[in-house]
């Protein structure tokens, strides 16, 4: 028998989208957020939700970890999902990955990821420098070289290169998760006490989520996992045949191993 698969869509907003029932809206920001909807909160249990200005969607993340015990979970966003095979017509569901592909590719691989963006022109530490305040990267490397040093040449590798998997997106057994999670938090509390945001903006403020689409490349690379990288599925743009078919050409190959 095939093990529970537990999906969480991590939103702001009241979510009404049908979907299939691997899938779980989970409200983030709960302690600061109005939303009146009844849906799984990030609130309740052990939990992190008075950090989510910062933490981004790291706050359902947080609590997956503390409070979940599927056997097979992910997260991803209520406007970005793991794209299927199915390029069926009518709406949101048809081209949202599956239980039954998640069991189908966790059979060859150790974790499904975003597709990762490359940047010809730019390294990572490049990116996050043009884009965000370099000095908060530095000081998390710093604190990398206390807590594990033994990532330390992962993460300079990772800065170099010119491409990572972003959005904190993944599909992969507890196990691995619950992995993953005892390492990146433990580095991001630490960095709390080092970073001043007081004068940041709201999107610059957003910090710790940004890091960590960083820090979780860093984490793959170090532990050698088998990867697949899936097309993230945008509910809020029209995609064109061809990129559909492109889509399905790319799941095909790994569906019929």
């Amino acid at each position: 028998m095939n093990s529970p698969v537990r999906i969480f869509i991590a939103t702001h907003k009241d979510f009404t989208a049908k979907l299939p029932d691997i899938y779980t809206p989970i409200l983030v920001g709960s302690n600061v957020n109005s939303a009146a909807q009844a849906m799984l909160r990030d609130n309740s249990g052990e939990q992190i939700a008075d950090r989510n200005p910062s933490f981004c969607e790291l706050t359902a993340l947080y609590w997956i970890w503390k409070n979940d015990s599927a056997a097979i979970t992910g997260l991803v966003h209520y406007r970005r999902f793991f794209s299927g095979l199915s390029s069926g017509r009518g709406g949101l569901t048809p081209n949202l990955l599956s239980e039954k592909e998640v069991h189908k590719f966790l059979d060859n691989f150790d974790i499904i990821i975003a597709n990762p963006s490359v940047h010809d022109s730019k390294t990572v530490y490049e990116q996050y420098r043009d884009a965000h305040h370099i000095q908060d990267l530095e000081k998390c490397r710093n604190v990398i070289a206390q807590q594990c040093p033994d990532y330390l040449s992962d993460f300079d590798a990772v800065m170099a290169s010119y491409s990572f998997s972003g959005f904190n997106m993944f599909v992969a057994k507890k196990p691995l998760v619950d992995n993953y999670c005892s390492w990146l938090f433990p580095i991001l509390f630490e960095l709390e006490e080092l970073c001043d945001i007081s004068s940041y903006d709201s999107y610059q403020s957003r910090i710790y989520g940004f890091i960590a689409e960083r820090l979780f490349n860093v984490w793959l690379q170090k532990n050698q996992l088998r990867c697949l990288n899936s097309r993230v599925h945008r509910i809020d743009k029209k995609r064109s045949p061809l990129s559909i078919k492109r889509r399905l050409q790319l799941w095909r190959r790994y569906y019929s191993k």
